[in-house]
């Protein structure tokens, strides 16, 4: 696929996306612990008053001396910082092995969600210095609630899953996942397409369009090797997103 960025898309002022991600993976070069982020990232972050610890859980398996194996051990072990505004739309998460910024609807727009992203990437690279991004990620989940008056999923999915022959059997949830290959640029694209049905939670059934671009080689951590990439994969994001759905439901989020 051919990045071409004189191809625009159409500005959707009711898109549903329900949050953004910029991630990026980058192990640091100096020795990190929860003391030492704490007192960094706190005071850097204090538009992002609300702060958890995040834990990661670790499973041990071991095996007695009759060879069968003994129930599953599990160790908590810290592993980074999360960081919330105080609307609780914006989440900055400080890890031992990386950083990622999201966004919660309502987004915004891209140049602002991705120039806060990249300045406070900044802020995370400075303290913890390291060489190189092994993964620069893209990541859009969009949730579309299903209307009443659309009850076939061809009025909102360009591929969509067919109910058996005859509906004898309704289709009731279904999910589909394709990774695709960049090869000009290295990047891979993961789209996963979910029906998630209703519940108490979520009156009506929605269907789920889950959008992640990452890279597949080492980033340098100049500015403009981010700039560049990260608009790169915002075309590609946009391309595969609005290559899968139907013109109806595109024109229904222009209103």
């Amino acid at each position: 696929m051919k990045i071409d960025f004189s191809e625009t898309f159409p500005p959707l002022s009711q898109a549903p996306i329900v949050e953004a991600v910029i991630d990026f993976r980058a192990k640091p070069t100096i020795l990190c612990d929860q003391a030492q982020f704490e007192t960094y990232f706190k005071p850097e972050f204090q538009n992002f008053p609300m702060v958890q610890v995040h834990n990661q859980l670790n499973y041990q398996l071991k095996a007695k001396a009759d060879g069968q194996p003994e129930p599953a051990q599990a160790t908590s072990s810290w592993h980074g910082l999360v960081f919330q505004s105080a609307d609780k739309l914006r989440i900055v998460q400080c890890q031992r092995d990386g950083f990622s910024f999201s966004r919660l609807q309502p987004y915004g727009s891209w140049d602002l969600f991705a120039g806060e992203a990249q300045a406070l990437w900044q802020k995370y690279a400075a303290f913890t210095k390291p060489l190189e991004i092994q993964r620069l990620g893209v990541r859009f989940i969009n949730r579309v609630a299903v209307k009443p008056e659309w009850p076939n999923l061809g009025d909102y999915l360009e591929n969509h899953p067919q109910p058996l022959a005859g509906g004898a059997l309704p289709l009731v949830g279904f999910f589909h996942s394709n990774t695709f290959f960049v090869p000009e640029h290295n990047y891979l694209i993961n789209l996963n397409l979910a029906l998630q049905p209703a519940d108490g939670a979520n009156p009506t059934a929605a269907i789920i369009i889950d959008t992640d671009v990452f890279t597949t080689n080492a980033l340098n951590l100049t500015e403009d090797t981010l700039k560049t990439k990260l608009g790169q994969m915002r075309w590609l994001k946009n391309k595969i997103f609005f290559a899968s759905l139907t013109q109806k439901l595109i024109d229904s989020f222009k209103i």
